[in-house]
């Protein structure tokens, strides 16, 4: 299969290495690019450090701060925001192996409101309700954007090419923003008419919401492992998770 990887880079790549690996072609077009920002003005050590991206990681990496906080526990969304959070110089870091719910119950597993404050470190459009549940659970939470994504203007010639001709055979979705935006760059592109002929491969339920065309199959969990998964054997066939 030809399949289209619409994360953002450097996590594109590395995608596209893993694809390659197990006999598909591939094409990048990351839909949103990262821009890191500085940390704010007179910002409090923190107790803990809530992450929930990989490139909330590599803001955070780019702070002087970071020399100083190496100790500090970090809860992580999943096992490769994790492996980041280990190559910045953190030492105490833990994975949720989940989604933003699974991380919220362990931060309510293992740490109490009186311990001390959260650093929340995420984006300017953040999915889920990890801030807000924590609060209302009596977390004392700062939640800082360390990044922001810039959505792209158009598809590349190539992609758009590859869908007219009917040569791409399967799209990568990571996440609902991601899939909001490849939607309306479809309709911009006017590519609707062809995508019957292109899978959508979603991470989650979310991923998938803004689709209501086309054949999409959805990861059984939120994890790159589970969406790789549903992906066709390229000497086979698998119809894991189609809808």
């Amino acid at each position: 299969m030809k399949i289209l990887v619409t994360r953002p880079e450097p996590d594109a790549a590395r995608t596209a290495a893993r694809l390659e690996a197990l006999g598909h072609e591939t094409a990048i077009a990351s839909i949103l690019v990262a821009e890191f920002l500085p940390p704010p003005a007179g910002l409090v050590r923190p107790r803990t450090i809530l992450l929930t991206s990989g490139n909330a990681t590599r803001g955070v990496a780019r702070w002087p701060e970071i020399a100083d906080w190496a100790d500090i526990p970090v809860l992580c969304v999943g096992e490769h925001t994790a492996a980041l959070a280990l190559e910045a110089g953190f030492s105490d870091v833990r994975s949720a192996d989940g989604d933003v719910e699974d991380l919220t119950a362990l931060v309510m597993a293992i740490r109490r409101p009186e311990d001390g404050p959260l650093l929340y470190l995420t984006t300017d459009a953040r999915s889920g309700r990890l801030a807000e549940d924590l609060t209302a659970a009596g977390y004392p939470i700062e939640v800082v954007e360390s990044y922001r994504m810039q959505p792209l203007a158009a598809l590349p010639d190539s992609v758009v090419g590859d869908i007219r001709s009917g040569t791409l055979d399967g799209v990568l979705l990571y996440s609902q923003r991601t899939a909001a935006i490849f939607r309306a760059l479809v309709d911009q592109h006017e590519l609707a008419p062809f995508m019957s002929a292109v899978r959508l491969f979603a991470i989650s339920d979310k991923a998938a919401s803004p689709f209501d065309f086309g054949r999409i199959s959805v990861a059984a969990e939120p994890t790159e492992d589970s969406l790789l998964a549903l992906l066709p054997n390229p000497t086979g066939t698998s119809d894991a998770g189609i809808r």
